[in-house]
């Protein structure tokens, strides 16, 4: 396998996990293809791990499905243990980040 192919499955690989963590926890998104995911004014590239915010210069420092789940849930770490609690406390900062 070349490494083109090998990076474009990886790609592909991360992208079907960051979809299926998002609807495992209930937050609403939409794919932008071919390699974008938009989580109300957060941009996300599950290829690449990175994370923008909209009206944000540049990137976040954290990258990756671990820095997406640290900005939803800031805040709200107690909220975030239970699954319940997890999407209404990423919704909720949703609202504040839109």
């Amino acid at each position: 396998m070349s490494l083109i192919n090998s990076k474009q499955a990886n790609a592909a690989n991360a992208m079907q996990e960051a979809k299926a963590w998002l609807t495992e926890h209930g937050l609403p998104y939409r794919h932008l293809p071919p390699h974008q995911l938009k989580i109300g004014s957060i941009n996300f590239w599950p290829g690449t791990g990175t994370i923008t915010i909209d009206g944000e210069p540049g990137k976040r420092p954290a990258k990756g499905l671990a820095g997406l789940e640290e900005i939803l849930f800031a805040g709200n770490a107690q909220a975030a243990r239970t699954q319940s609690g997890s999407a209404t406390a990423a919704l909720s900062r949703l609202r504040l980040l839109g």
